[in-house]
């Protein structure tokens, strides 16, 4: 039973509040005492209401806290995603990068030079460092030989000084005199090896002076020096001279080669060959040539040649040097022993080649292409 100040339990609206059997629901403002026929209408009421407050309340939020605040989280895994994707692409391309680019350098080889091994970097800077330093070196032996007039002077600058005076006295070769040392420019300079240890190759400009060839090899002092022989394209005896019949009858000769046109045109079966002499306007143009000379293709020698010539076609030089960019077309360099016989019915002299010393101009006993025995 019921007594004053006890709690109560509204049936229509269930609030609970505190007072006497007589009072009103202060909350509905009627019985908390629902009769039995009105229980059933009630209890769907009060259910309608409470399922109408829920769908108010999540009609009302549009859009709720709640589904803001997801969206964004799932803003930004889609966005955290996409930058990790984006620095991992990055990532592995640098990585293929660096791979890609520590492959060429392993594979770096010596311009153009044949038969060299495959070079890793810190060969690649070594490299790089003697031709760096042996280029100071060489430019000063270069510059104090041409800015001497007398034959005494130029000669210690070269790689056998007391040869190269003889020969420079005796051939008459007449040399310009450099005026301003700062006018002389490098074109370029390499290094390459040969069976007399490393040399170094250069072309240099100079106002006066024009285009000159440098080849530079140590001397038993371990200094750079000319190879003078190679600069002044040093023959023996005067080209034309001999080809006219003049002077000693045999000589030591730098000349280009050539191979003699075939009637139908190319350059026929290689068996004739015609030596034409380096003009004084520089390596560029040609001077005099000789009369045919007969060989064997078929011979080491001919078979030497036969690779010189492929070589020149394909743009390649001994000791992957370019000396022959400038050359002209269709000619090898050779340093050859030719003899002088006596004229022919027709009253010109014929040539026999005794010996082919090297397919190029240096003084060195390396020939560049080997010839079998």
């Amino acid at each position: 039973m019921n007594h004053e100040g006890s709690w109560f339990h509204c049936g229509r609206c269930g609030h609970v509040y505190g007072g006497e059997e007589k009072d009103l629901c202060p909350s509905c403002g009627k019985s908390p005492v629902v009769p039995e026929a009105e229980m059933a209408y009630v209890m769907a009421g009060g259910h309608l209401r409470r399922r109408e407050r829920r769908e108010s309340t999540k009609g009302s939020e549009s859009p709720s806290v709640e589904s803001a605040a997801s969206g964004e989280s799932k803003r930004r895994k889609r966005k955290g995603k996409s930058t990790a994707m984006l620095w991992f692409a990055v990532g592995w391309m640098g990585l293929l990068g660096l791979i890609a680019g520590g492959v060429a350098v392993v594979k770096l080889r010596s311009p153009k030079s044949e038969g060299s091994e495959s070079m890793g970097i810190g060969d690649s800077s070594e490299r790089n460092r003697m031709i760096n330093e042996a280029y100071v070196k060489c430019r000063e032996a270069l510059v104090g030989y041409w800015s001497a007039a007398a034959p005494e002077t130029r000669a210690e600058h070269t790689l056998n000084p007391e040869q190269t005076l003889r020969r420079m006295v005796g051939s008459g070769i007449s040399l310009s005199v450099m005026k301003d040392s700062g006018a002389l420019k490098l074109e370029w300079i390499d290094s390459f090896e040969t069976s007399q240890g490393t040399a170094i190759a250069s072309i240099w400009t100079e106002p006066d002076i024009g285009r000159i060839e440098a080849v530079f090899r140590k001397n038993d002092e371990g200094a750079w020096k000319l190879d003078w022989e190679q600069m002044a394209r040093f023959s023996s005896t005067s080209w034309a001279l001999f080809l006219s019949g003049g002077g000693p009858s045999s000589g030591e000769f730098r000349l280009f080669a050539r191979r003699r046109t075939a009637t139908g045109g190319g350059d026929g079966d290689g068996s004739l060959l015609v030596f034409v002499g380096p003009s004084g306007l520089g390596a560029l143009h040609s001077g005099l040539q000789s009369p045919e000379v007969a060989i064997d293709p078929r011979s080491p020698l001919g078979e030497a040649f036969a690779k010189a010539f492929e070589m020149r076609q394909a743009d390649k030089e001994v000791f992957g040097i370019r000396f022959a960019e400038s050359d002209p077309l269709g000619m090898v360099r050779v340093r050859v022993k030719l003899t002088r016989d006596e004229k022919d019915d027709f009253g010109k002299h014929q040539l026999k080649l005794d010996e082919v010393l090297a397919f190029h101009w240096m003084e060195i006993d390396d020939p560049g292409i080997e010839i079998e025995e």
